[in-house]
């Protein structure tokens, strides 16, 4: 793969799987966007320890304040000349009965997980459509000017208890997902998301520290039909996959990575 990425909620989990992910695959210019700015500068200067040759840009982001992501987007093209691929990773989730959450706690998870992604699908595809169309490698696979990927989850699939902020949020996520699609289809550019399950990461582990029978599966080997958690490199290979040529037909779909979890 060739060309520009940016990865938001870059620093950690998924995000930091996928941008080692795009460099690992011959991307050379990496954006990673994260709010922990010491965990940013930390995780840039060991990308560039492990890939030299390659460009990082850390750019500290809080995705719930579109000016940051304006702000993002605009250095990310003043760096680099253009953007071809975006992963939208940054999510955050509060544990809470709906009786009990209170307005503020639904507003910070609505915040990130929910305008985050439509502030950053909306400055991406503005800055894609500016772009010019470049061909496929394959024969009759038109051309493309970039193509995006967002963290929705399984709990955008179905209900999950105690979490109704994330569950309404990561809903959301695949309603823009498809909607962003159907849009920019004609502009070559493509629109995905991936919906993980028990995805071992810092933000899951938290959340069962809150309360272990929210996600008692986090550690469980009953929680899914392969009898593990995923680990955060199995969703980043599916999300630089679905940014790459080899993908070039999927746009406005949702790819469950939970391991089979959905199908019980």
């Amino acid at each position: 793969m060739q060309g520009v990425a940016l990865v938001t909620g870059g620093a950690s989990g998924i995000g930091a799987a996928t941008a080692r992910k795009f460099l690992l695959k011959g991307v050379d210019k990496v954006t990673i966007a994260d709010f922990n700015a010491p965990l940013l500068a930390s995780y840039a200067k060991d990308l560039e320890a492990e890939f030299p040759n390659a460009q990082i840009l850390p750019i500290v982001t809080n995705v719930a304040d579109e000016k940051d992501i304006k702000k993002m987007v605009d250095e990310t093209v003043a760096k680099f000349g253009r953007l071809d691929y975006c992963a939208n990773c940054a999510g955050i989730s509060m544990v809470h009965p709906i009786n009990e959450f209170e307005t503020a706690s639904w507003d910070k998870v609505i915040g990130v997980n929910q305008n985050g992604v439509f502030f950053a699908l909306r400055e991406e595809i503005a800055q894609m459509q500016k772009q010019d169309l470049v061909p496929h490698p394959g024969r009759e696979r038109g051309a493309r000017r970039g193509a995006i990927v967002s963290i929705a989850s399984i709990a955008g699939l179905r209900a999950m208890p105690h979490s109704a902020a994330y569950v309404a949020s990561k809903h959301a996520v695949i309603g823009l997902t498809k909607t962003a699609a159907i849009e920019n289809g004609p502009n070559g550019i493509r629109v995905n998301c991936v919906a993980p399950g028990i995805i071992i990461t810092p933000l899951t582990k938290a959340v069962n520290e809150v309360n272990p029978q929210f996600l008692p599966m986090a550690t469980s080997t009953m929680a899914t039909p392969l009898s593990r958690g995923g680990q955060p490199e199995e969703v980043a290979d599916v999300i630089v996959f679905l940014c790459s040529d080899e993908a070039s037909f999927v746009s406005g779909s949702t790819w469950e990575i939970d391991g089979a979890m959905t199908a019980k």
